[in-house]
C-alpha cells in the first residue's frame, strides 16, 4: 500500500491520475460506437438471412 501511495504522489503516478478520467471516457465512446456498429451488421446479417425485425425496440 504504502508503494502504491508513493507511485500516486510521484509524477508518473501524478500524470496518470490526470489522464485517466480522459482515457475512460474515450473508451467508453470507443466502446459504445463499436457496439452500435456491431449491432447493426448482425441485424442486416439476420435480415439478409431472413429474419425480420418487426415487432422489436431496436
Amino acid at each position: 500500500m504504502k508503494a502504491a501511495i508513493a507511485y500516486y504522489r510521484s509524477p508518473e503516478g501524478a500524470s496518470m491520475l490526470r489522464k485517466t478520467p480522459l482515457l475512460m471516457q474515450e473508451a467508453q465512446q470507443a466502446g459504445a460506437l463499436w457496439g452500435q456498429q456491431l449491432g447493426e451488421r448482425i441485424l442486416k446479417e439476420l435480415e439478409a438471412q431472413g429474419y425480420t425485425s418487426a415487432g422489436l425496440e431496436i
